[in-house]
Formats: C-alpha cells, sequence, structure tokens
C-alpha cells in the first residue's frame, strides 16, 4: 500500500506528491494552471490518476488506474493534504 502526502502551494500553482512504500519514497512534482484539473504519474511502478480541484478550498484526489491490477483499478487512494502559504 502506497501512503500518499500531497503539498499544494496556491501562490506558486504547484502540487507535490509524495508516496510511500515499505520505507522507499518517491515525489512527483506538477504545475497547474487551471481550477480543475486532471492528470497522472506513475509511481512504484503502478498508475495513477489525480484531480486537483480548487473551489472552496484546494483538494486533490488520487485514483489507481493500473491495468494489470484488478483490485485496485478505480480505487480512490487516501490522501494526506498540506497547504503551503
Amino acid at each position: 500500500m502506497i501512503k500518499f502526502e500531497v503539498i499544494i502551494k496556491p501562490f506558486f500553482q504547484e502540487i507535490k506528491i509524495k508516496g510511500t512504500k515499505n520505507m522507499n519514497e518517491d515525489v512527483q512534482e506538477f504545475l497547474y494552471d487551471a481550477l480543475d484539473e486532471w492528470g497522472g504519474f506513475t509511481m512504484f511502478d503502478r498508475k495513477f490518476d489525480y484531480h486537483f480541484l480548487y473551489d472552496e478550498r484546494p483538494e486533490l484526489y488520487i485514483t489507481d488506474v493500473t491495468d494489470d491490477i484488478e483490485y485496485g483499478r478505480g480505487e480512490e487512494q487516501d490522501v494526506k493534504l498540506i497547504i503551503e502559504i
């Protein structure tokens, strides 16, 4: 299981996704230019989509879209969200 920590910096329009699995860490960084944006990334040989939504407050959802793992496909992941001003 991958534990996700997401840091959003609204003034710089940056998203940093940190994933931890078995004491190993992987980091993906993205810039956003829309307040409702989709993207994708690969981490620990699994594929994920993310949905960034800044409506009343910033939110980010991560969904597992790995094709060869049936039990994980479409499953929304737990995310610890941190907003840095």
